[in-house]
């Protein structure tokens, strides 16, 4: 015996597939489309109703939020109105406190007043006042040696009268004027004196006539107009 037919005969041989009986049938999952068909049996007048009610929650809530923001406005406006009137007491009350304090100085503040007012009238009654004697120094001081003083005359404006002034275009303005009576026994220098008063800080302008008398010589009588450089006061009017 050949080994092939050993295999076979130890080998058993496969057994033929059966045939399928019959159809195959292939289960698939079922699918329903829209369900069952409901329909509705409650009346129209109750549907109405259900609706007019959905309605009527919708404004009522409504209602209670306009009513709770309307509330905060109201309470908001009246946080602010509350803040406006306890500031405006706080500056009532500052200002009573100020008044009360300076009601203290009442007196000092009346004395105060009282020095202004002096001064202001010192100021008014002294600014028409002259230094007659610095400018009769000043005369003085540039007369030549054998002359004598013997009059002398001043004439100034007041608070309330201003002085005469020339009427000749060239004059120059004036607050005052002064008058000498001088007699002497040489009238050579008369000239010669009369330009040297120009240099007199309050100089406006000079005059001199000269009276002869057999027994004192000559008397030269000195007519000197001064400037506001005069006055007492000049210097604080220039400032």
């Amino acid at each position: 015996m050949s080994d092939t037919n050993l295999d076979q005969l130890v080998e058993p041989s496969p057994k033929p597939a059966r045939a399928k009986r019959g159809l195959e049938i292939r289960r698939t999952p079922e699918f329903v489309a829209g369900g069952l068909p409901t329909v509705s049996l409650l009346p129209r007048e109750l549907k109405a109703a259900a609706r007019s009610r959905s309605i009527q929650r919708a404004f009522a809530a409504g209602v209670v939020v306009a009513v709770i923001l309307a509330g905060g406005a109201t309470a908001g406006a009246m946080a602010i109105a509350s803040a406006a009137q306890s500031r405006l007491d706080a500056s009532n009350a500052a200002s009573q406190q100020l008044l009360s304090q300076l009601s203290r100085f009442q007196d000092v503040q009346m004395l105060q007043q009282s020095i202004r007012l002096g001064e202001a009238a010192v100021m008014v009654g002294s600014s028409t006042e002259i230094d007659w004697q610095a400018q009769i120094d000043a005369v003085e001081a540039l007369m030549p040696s054998g002359w004598t003083v013997t009059s002398i005359q001043g004439d100034s404006a007041s608070p309330v009268l201003d002085y005469s002034q020339g009427t000749s275009p060239l004059d120059v303005p004036s607050v005052a004027s002064v008058q000498m009576a001088i007699t002497t026994s040489d009238i050579s220098s008369v000239g010669p004196w009369l330009r040297k008063l120009r240099g007199i800080p309050a100089y406006g302008d000079a005059t001199a006539s000269v009276i002869s008398d057999d027994t004192t010589g000559y008397t030269i009588q000195l007519t000197l107009h001064l400037t506001p450089k005069a006055l007492v006061n000049a210097g604080k009017a220039a400032k």
